[in-house]
């Protein structure tokens, strides 16, 4: 049976058209080595998780320097709503910000942030 099921999808065109026969890697990116904490950190939003309070997504934050990762829960991932839990739960704690590298999401690109950054 495998032997039958092996020559007909190497038959078949659209099985060929659909099968990729190389990948391409893009490569890592390279992080710069620090010479301080919480100098630059990066942010992200992760999820959407299981629900637990009705929170579903997580801001994420990693510091470039220690490689120290945080993750605050929160309900929405609008900008108000990320840039809330930023200030609330790290900037109030850390009190200093040098650079904030992000993927470039809606959230992170908006005016609240702009204005942070």
């Amino acid at each position: 049976l495998k032997k039958d099921i092996t020559t007909w999808t190497r038959s078949c065109l659209a099985c060929k058209a659909a099968h990729i026969h190389k990948y391409t890697k893009a490569p890592l990116f390279k992080i710069d080595e620090q010479d301080r904490k919480f100098c630059p950190i990066h942010v992200d939003i992760v999820g959407p998780f299981p629900s637990s309070d009705a929170y579903t997504p997580f801001s994420t934050i990693l510091d470039r320097f220690t490689r120290w990762p945080e993750a605050i829960p929160i309900k929405d991932i609008s900008a108000k709503t990320c840039t809330r839990a930023f200030l609330t739960h790290y900037i109030a704690r850390v009190r200093m910000l040098a650079g904030m590298p992000s993927d470039r999401g809606t959230q992170m690109t908006s005016e609240l942030w702009t204005y942070l950054a």
